[in-house]
């Protein structure tokens, strides 16, 4: 993969670099010189220099360090006690101890993971790179995301107005407003009237090449036009539209509209011809903003030339946009939702810091808003007599146009139909919700608060934690370019399923050197073409292999065939979708990205059919007798395989074995291997267990993935073997 940002360091040797001075001392004195010198660079013509050096990831970690320090998002004294702490020990002959004596981790999950970023950003000079941070960068964010809806919900409730002490009101200062000043008024001036999202950055795998540029046309809803970029007088700014309509389009009903150079399509869901009125609507939502990127307006509908490279283009366009809104047109009313993101705030609280903050009565407050139903299903089955989860998902959470678009810009603001925007609460100056800080919220409580989807849960509650385990949204939030692809195959498109989600993943250089009429020959197992898929695999090496199973996939070969036999068919087994599930993979974000694939993978090709064609593999252990029977039988790993015989199709939870015996116990008559796809720094591996599908074949060449392992005790460097195999 290619070098993209965020593999920049730690913001203080980032600093040091700047400044180009690095202190004599070392551990909590040099981190807190580099510290201060930052905020004393403000001062400096130079200091914003610094800031905008910084890649996205980095500049994005130093603000949330800033919140955490200025204790923007929790109490006061939490922080207080805790500089005390840091300050002294600094200062004592213990300095270059990681941590200080005395200081409270433990008083709540945001201050552990802050205060862990901040040792990596700040003290571990020389013992880290940038992989591990951003490991740490990206967990920091989530839970900072989740920290400031629930302290914000926390003051909204607990705080009333100094005016009328009926009326709560938000109490909790942002960043910028507590900074002192060129910091305040310049170096982060472009967040001020912004939302901020949970992930720390968004698809960081990209290139900056895939990054760069502006639409080639916009919305101009001043003038009432489609305006092309190139000819304003500068560049402009602009918000990006994520809404689907392409199910409901009326096939062969398309209409002129004024002021766009294309007939647009109509369709079922909204009247296109209403497009320039609304959109007007949208601009003094979010003034003062002339421009909008909206696909109907902004890509024209004939397939042409252009049309091809905006759609190609995608990653630029959302990602080059100063905001990114989704329009849910089939959505008039957010109470339940606002109700349901409260609680789910709430209990965050009071599991990430539950012995300092007194939450059950705020939760019982709450509890009586959230029996509303939050609209976000189609059609409401009432399993309750005040709301249900639905039949299906609204259909912007099944598109997978709109799965790309969420990729591109987790942090977009929810507008309903008539544009009011999703904010924590009714009053004007409340927090405005993205997309990934709910899916944060729902994913924290799902893991920590140990609830699952009961009568426990207000029934808003529950339509919010259905809808993203139906959705597999939370997944987003795994960091990784396979996501797309795996979630991607349960997603409804009416048309070219590779062109609504290649953009990123960065596979767009198929789509632009190939024919129209040739873009969905070569179907592989009915979903993408193979071009596609080839490309995809070029990029992102050994991982396009590294889907894991939820259900075990290796049966799926086996057809009846004419003649009444059994028979072996490719199922795509080591493929990052299913062609006979909507859901049976998922992705492990794996704990580092300090992993580099096996040298044997680089030789691995897809045939036109979706078949594996091995040459060579990189062996870690095997059920034949060609292994080292020594270094094969101490092998522990976490294996993710079929539970037993009798239930071969269902996945057991991952799981600590002996590799070898695991493989021995299972299947026993069928020949087994366990193949490295990558290994990271210290010997480690991950791969994919093989079954061999014929007992008797000589010499051995079709096999089928049976499931996936990974080893984190011992070190056994893969033995290559020469071979010939067709993986189904």
């Amino acid at each position: 993969m290619p070098d993209v940002s965020w593999q920049k360091g730690p913001l203080g040797e980032e600093f040091e670099k700047h400044i180009g001075h690095s202190p004599k001392e070392d551990g909590w004195t040099r981190a807190l010189a580099n510290w201060n010198a930052i905020w004393a660079a403000y001062s400096k013509p130079t200091g914003l220099d610094f800031v905008a050096g910084l890649s996205v990831s980095q500049r994005n970690s130093l603000r949330l360090l800033l919140e955490w320090w200025n204790a923007d998002y929790e109490d006061q004294e939490i922080m207080r006690n805790a500089k005390e702490v840091i300050l002294n020990h600094a200062a004592s002959t213990s300095a270059h101890e990681r941590i200080p004596t005395g200081l409270n981790l433990k008083i709540s999950k945001y201050h552990e993971k802050l205060f862990d970023l901040f040792l990596y950003e700040f003290f571990f000079y020389g013992k880290s790179t940038a992989a591990p941070i951003q490991i740490r960068r990206q967990k920091a964010s989530l839970v900072a995301a989740c920290q400031r809806f629930a302290y914000s919900v926390y003051s909204f409730y607990a705080i009333p107005d100094a005016q009328n002490e009926s009326t709560p009101t938000l109490a909790v200062p942002s960043v910028t407003a507590r900074l002192d000043g060129k910091l305040a008024e310049h170096a982060f001036a472009d967040y001020n009237d912004l939302p901020v999202g949970a992930i720390i950055e968004p698809c960081p795998w990209l290139s900056s090449e895939k990054r760069k540029g502006l639409p080639y046309y916009l919305w101009d809803t001043e003038n009432q036009k489609t305006v092309v970029v190139e000819d304003l007088p500068e560049n402009p700014q602009y918000i990006v539209v994520s809404h689907t309509w392409g199910r409901w389009r009326i096939q062969g009903a398309e209409i002129s509209i004024s002021g766009v150079p294309w007939k647009v399509p109509q369709n079922t869901r909204f009247k296109v011809e209403d497009l320039p009125d609304t959109l007007r609507k949208l601009s003094s939502v979010f003034q003062p903003t002339q421009f909008i990127w909206f696909d109907l307006l902004c890509i024209p509908q004939d397939r042409s030339e252009r049309a091809v490279v905006e759609i190609s283009r995608q990653a630029a366009i959302f990602g080059a946009a100063s905001r990114a809104v989704v329009w849910l047109n089939d959505i008039d009313d957010w109470s339940g939702v606002q109700a349901a993101i409260q609680w789910l705030a709430a209990e965050y609280l009071k599991h990430s810091a539950m012995t300092y903050y007194t939450v059950q009565p705020l939760i019982s407050t709450i509890e009586k808003h959230a029996r509303t139903a939050t609209h976000l299903f189609e059609k409401v089955n009432h399993i309750t007599p005040d709301t249900g989860v639905g039949e299906g998902p609204s259909g912007w959470f099944t598109s997978l146009w709109t799965l790309q678009e969420s990729c591109l810009r987790p942090d977009m603001t929810l507008c309903s139909r008539d544009w009011e925007v999703l904010r924590l609460h009714d009053k004007r100056d409340a927090m405005v919700v993205t997309l990934d800080s709910i899916l944060a919220l729902a994913n924290y409580n799902r893991k920590y608060a140990q609830w699952d989807l009961d009568d426990k849960m207000p029934p808003a509650v529950i339509e919010i934690c259905s809808l993203v385990e139906r959705t597999h949204l939370d997944e987003l939030l795994e960091y990784t370019p396979l996501t797309a692809l795996v979630v991607g195959n349960h997603r409804q498109c009416t048309g070219q399923r590779a062109e609504a989600i290649m953009s990123v993943i960065g596979a767009t250089d198929w789509y632009l050197s190939t024919d129209e009429q040739n873009r969905e020959e070569n179907l592989v197992l009915g979903k993408y073409p193979i071009q596609f898929l080839r490309e995809v695999q070029q990029i992102l090496g050994a991982d396009f292999f590294a889907s894991n199973y939820e259900l075990c996939c290796f049966w799926d070969i086996f057809q009846l065939q004419e003649d009444g036999d059994l028979g072996a068919v490719v199922a795509g087994t080591l493929l990052p979708f299913d062609p006979l599930r909507a859901r049976s993979k998922f992705v492990l974000a794996a704990d580092s990205p300090e992993r580099f694939d096996h040298p044997t993978t680089e030789k691995w090709k897809l045939a036109d059919d979706g078949r594996v064609l091995m040459p060579e593999v990189g062996v870690v252990a095997s059920t034949e007798d060609d292994l080292d029977k020594e270094t094969d039988q101490m092998l522990v790993a976490t294996v993710i395989g079929p539970i037993s015989e009798d239930e071969p199709v269902k996945v057991d939870l991952p799981k600590k074995v002996n590799l070898h015996e695991w493989m021995r116990s299972i299947f026993p008559d069928l020949p087994k291997h366990a193949i490295c796809l990558r290994q990271d720094a210290k010997g480690w591996s991950q791969g994919v267990i093989l079954m061999q599908v014929y007992e008797n074949e000589e010499p051995p060449k079709t096999f089928a993935k049976l499931g996936d392992f990974y080893t984190t005790e011992n070190v056994v460097e893969p033995q290559v073997w020469e071979v010939n195999w067709d993986i189904f």
